[in-house]
């Protein structure tokens, strides 16, 4: 198959049986990046988007339920209860933001760039953006694993 084909195989089938074999086709055809490869926009701008375009531009949700929905939830959701909350004994994973200025940035051709409006982001309590300014020799993440210490 080749490459203009399958724009016209994806727009075809609505039933799962043929969405399966498009992919299957798509997955199998021998231009098809898989793994690694180039970095999506979603990588670096999807919770600033959420709390720009959904919870300010949009007015989907209010801002409090934006940031339970990129903090706490997926948090509870993956079983990590000292992640996604401000308490004590908590891990202190902190972002200051501000909500008239946060924005996505990111493009399909600049998809690392950094988003707008984020001012400090602290991980594991230490502060790896210092006024809008990533410091990459700071490495403060770490692997959580479902009922680890760090979870």
């Amino acid at each position: 198959m080749k490459a203009s084909q399958y724009k016209l195989l994806i727009g075809e089938g609505s039933q799962s049986v043929t969405r399966r074999r498009v992919l299957k086709g798509i997955v199998a055809a021998p231009f098809i990046i898989t793994g690694k490869g180039v970095p999506h926009p979603a990588g670096y701008g999807a919770m600033p988007r959420v709390l720009g375009h959904f919870v300010r531009d949009r007015k989907l949700f209010p801002l409090e339920d934006g940031v339970r929905r990129i903090t706490s939830l997926p948090a509870q959701r993956f079983g990590l209860k000292k992640r996604g909350v401000i308490r004590a004994g908590a891990f202190a994973d902190l972002v200051v933001f501000d909500p008239s200025t946060i924005d996505d940035r990111t493009t399909y051709t600049e998809p690392t760039r950094e988003p707008a409006g984020i001012d400090y982001v602290m991980i594991n309590g230490q502060v790896v953006v210092d006024h809008g300014r990533f410091d990459s020799a700071k490495l403060a993440g770490q692997v959580i694993r479902k009922g680890a210490a760090n979870a």
